[in-house]
């Protein structure tokens, strides 16, 4: 299955930055030395804290600057803590000083600061909640998000960990709407434009998708994920030539990735280069003889193909067994294969049964509707078995690529 895109690698999903830079926003506009775009990239807080001139610490803000100091401690203590419940106290500490120093008559620029220390708080416990497995209180999560959000409406963070708390809930409509935000505010974050290609993929918006690959390559030309991402994109747009191209760069520059080898594989069975698919099926078998994909890929071959020499219902059989073993269980993924399989083999009633569970599942990936259609859509198997495509699922097949 491609589209992992939360579950995959959560690297591209903690964003590859640190937000406590820009805590050091509003020390620097007192200091005048820097502009604030300048300083929430660059500045350490600790560093901004120890350039405030002592004569500015007036008796008007001083109860003020003595709460920001006290919170800016104590947040550091919470970052380096990495039991949740330890951290989440220090981090609520954290957050009553900056309750206390907004009482306590701060400047526009103390102000500043501190609801941008608020509104990092905030974040670092949804991530904390973010980064476990199960996502098991995912209101608390969002919760964070909104007050995140509420105390600093330019933290592109919080709208991109909601995103990530609404895809891991499948509400991707709200997923998508939040990377859009967090695009408009740091356009030049890669990670961002990639996870939305992710999404608009995993809700079949391939134009789209093809588009937000297309702005994360440009900010990382080394990123083999999005390049990859952007092939598929162009196999469900039937640009074979320009998936082709994409798969052949990653393979350049990853001659060893398995993955590469099936996505290219499975693109020459679709351009009926079946010889040229045989042998990157090899490759990646040879390189992981456990990639179910891989068997999956050989098993719809020789069993959708009937060219001489690439047909043979036997080792589409032993291929498909072969992969479901390997997955430890029946999926709609491999249950389209299998019905594939059964079809060429003879067993119309089995193939007939299989082909049922398929179109019931609710978890079809991307793949396994690309099958199941041109699996419907053949008429060796209409022939064979009878079935025909249902209404529903030739709407599912012939959505647009504009949201």
């Amino acid at each position: 299955m491609h589209v992992e895109f939360f579950e995959s690698d959560l690297v591209k999903f903690d964003f590859r930055f640190c937000f406590v830079v820009c805590l050091a926003t509003c020390w620097l506009c007192i200091a005048g030395n820097i502009t604030l775009a300048q300083e929430e990239k660059n500045q350490n807080p600790k560093e901004a804290a120890d350039s405030i001139p002592e004569s500015q610490a007036t008796e008007s803000n001083k109860s003020a600057s003595e709460c920001i100091q006290l919170a800016y401690e104590t947040s550091q203590k919470a970052t380096s803590e990495k039991d949740f419940s330890k951290s989440k106290t220090l981090f609520l500490t954290t957050l009553s000083y900056c309750e206390n120093a907004h009482a306590a008559e701060p400047t526009d620029a103390q102000r500043l600061y501190v609801s941008q220390l608020t509104s990092w708080c905030y974040v670092e416990m949804a991530k904390s909640l973010s980064n476990q497995k199960v996502i098991s209180k995912p209101e608390e999560i969002l919760g964070y998000c909104d007050q995140a959000i509420a105390a600093h409406p330019k933290n592109w963070k919080a709208f991109a960990y909601r995103a990530r708390c609404f895809a891991r809930t499948n509400e991707l409509n709200k997923a998508v709407a939040d990377l859009d935000s967090a695009i408009r505010i740091q356009s030049d974050e890669g990670t961002l434009w990639f996870n939305r290609a992710e999404l608009n993929f995993a809700t079949k918006q391939y134009e789209l998708a093809a588009s937000d690959y297309s702005e994360a390559i440009k900010l990382d030309s080394n990123d083999m994920q999005a390049i990859s991402g952007r092939g598929h994109c162009y196999v469900r747009m039937e640009d074979y030539k320009r998936a082709l191209q994409d798969y052949n760069l990653v393979l350049e520059r990853m001659p060893k990735c398995a993955n590469a080898f099936i996505s290219r594989a499975d693109l020459h069975v679709k351009m009926k280069e079946f010889k040229a698919a045989g042998i990157d099926y090899r490759a990646a078998l040879k390189i992981d003889t456990s990639r179910a994909a891989a068997y999956l890929g050989v098993a719809w071959m020789y069993a959708t193909s009937h060219e001489v020499g690439y047909y043979n219902p036997k080792v589409a059989d032993a291929s498909v067994k072969r992969a479901i073993e390997l997955a430890g269980k029946e999926t709609s993924e491999n249950l389209i294969v299998l019905a594939a399989s059964q079809a060429a083999s003879g067993e119309y009633s089995m193939a007939r049964d299989t082909i049922k569970r398929v179109q019931e599942s609710k978890n079809r990936t991307p793949e396994c509707d690309d099958r199941l259609a041109e699996t419907l859509d053949a008429k060796w198997f209409i022939a064979g078995t009878g079935v025909k495509k249902s209404t529903s699922t030739a709407k599912q097949n012939n959505r647009t690529s504009k949201r």
